[in-house]
Formats: C-alpha cells, sequence, structure tokens
C-alpha cells in the first residue's frame, strides 16, 4: 500500500519524464490559471467596463452557457480531427482569440462581446472535453489514478494564483486588461505547444513521442 504523497510523486516521475505528456499537462494548468480568474472578472468587466448592468450580465452568462452545451454537443457528434491534440491546440487558440478580443473592447462592444463570449464558450467545450480524452489515451489504466490526482491537484493550486495575480491587474489597469493579457497567453501557449514535435505529431504512426 502507498500513501497519497507516495502516489503523487509517482505520477510526477511519470509525467516529468515524458515530453508531450508534460507539455499538454502545462496547457492545462496554464488554462486554469488565467481562465478561471478572467471568469471571476467577468461581472467587473460587464457592470464596470461596458456598463451594461445586471441584464447584461444574464446576456453574457447565457451566451456563455449556450457556447458551451452547443460546444459539447458538437464534440460529441464530431469528435474532433484525426489528430487530437491539434485539435485541441486550434479551440485553445481561437479561445484565446476570442478572449482578446473581448479585452480589447471599447466600452461600447458589449454586444460584439456577447458573441464573442459565445465563441469562446464553444471553443472551451471543445478544448476541455478533449483533454480529458487525449490523457485517457495516453497514459495506462494502471498510471491513470496517479496522473489525474497530480493534473487536478496543480490544475486546483494554480487556481488561487491566478486570482492573487489578477486582483492588482484588474484594480489597476481594469478588467479587460487581465482578459486581454489572457487571450495573449492562450495563444501563445497553443502556438508554442504546436511547435514541439512529440506533442503536435503524437497521433502519426511515425511517432513523435
Amino acid at each position: 500500500r502507498t500513501g497519497v504523497l507516495d502516489d503523487l510523486r509517482q505520477g510526477l516521475r511519470y509525467v516529468w519524464g515524458w515530453k508531450a505528456l508534460m507539455a499538454l499537462a502545462g496547457v492545462g494548468v496554464t488554462i486554469h490559471m488565467f481562465g478561471r480568474a478572467a471568469g471571476s472578472l467577468s461581472p467587473l468587466l460587464v457592470l464596470d467596463h461596458f456598463k451594461a448592468g445586471a441584464a447584461g450580465l444574464g446576456w453574457w452568462q447565457s451566451s456563455d452557457g449556450i457556447g458551451l452545451v452547443l460546444g459539447g454537443i458538437v464534440l460529441g457528434v464530431w469528435g474532433g480531427f484525426r489528430r487530437k491534440v491539434v485539435t485541441q491546440l486550434m479551440f485553445l487558440a481561437l479561445y484565446g482569440l476570442a478572449i482578446l478580443l473581448v479585452g480589447l473592447l471599447p466600452s461600447n462592444g458589449f454586444w460584439l462581446a456577447i458573441g464573442l463570449i459565445f465563441i469562446s464558450g464553444f471553443s472551451e467545450a471543445i478544448l476541455l472535453g478533449l483533454g480529458g480524452t487525449i490523457f485517457q489515451t495516453l497514459v495506462p489504466p494502471e498510471m491513470q489514478g496517479r496522473v489525474f490526482s497530480l493534473l487536478i491537484s496543480l490544475s486546483m493550486a494554480a487556481m488561487p494564483l491566478g486570482l492573487l495575480l489578477a486582483g492588482p491587474t484588474a484594480a489597476v489597469p481594469g478588467a479587460s486588461s487581465w482578459w486581454a493579457l489572457t487571450g495573449a497567453v492562450f495563444m501563445g501557449t497553443a502556438a508554442t505547444a504546436m511547435t514541439i514535435p512529440a506533442v503536435a505529431r503524437r497521433e502519426d504512426r511515425e511517432g513523435g513521442i
């Protein structure tokens, strides 16, 4: 029998020794660190920047929710391209672009922001849904418990760190600046991961990992 800390160490050793898995874990942690903080700043963005009031916040949340549901349905029917990792990174880039544009919109661009929020919710559903599938494919069943526990722990630890960084940013330049930064980080993360052959070519029969 092993303890929890020993299981986490085994999971870390397994992930650390596999370049593609390490890169994909980094993508997941980045999404949680920056994305969850941006989500927590949504009311400030709607109320303070766009001046849209409570009704505007309702439109915002409804658009995001509809995008998430529709993205999940599309993923369930479609399943993504043959290269699931490439599909995930493509939608991470689209997710980042939508968030970046929302952060750059002027205060009178609320309804355009609503459309972009729909796109971000749609993209988020696909990239997160594919993330779980990819890790279940990569990691053998006997290691999944250790690896998933490690990844969940890292993601949970990253969220308060993101909030700690987002708070001062939202207080001085404004919530829109954190949204713009988050979108740029997501797009940069997707582009960087695509340059790693072990990640981009994971599903090629000739290898890459």
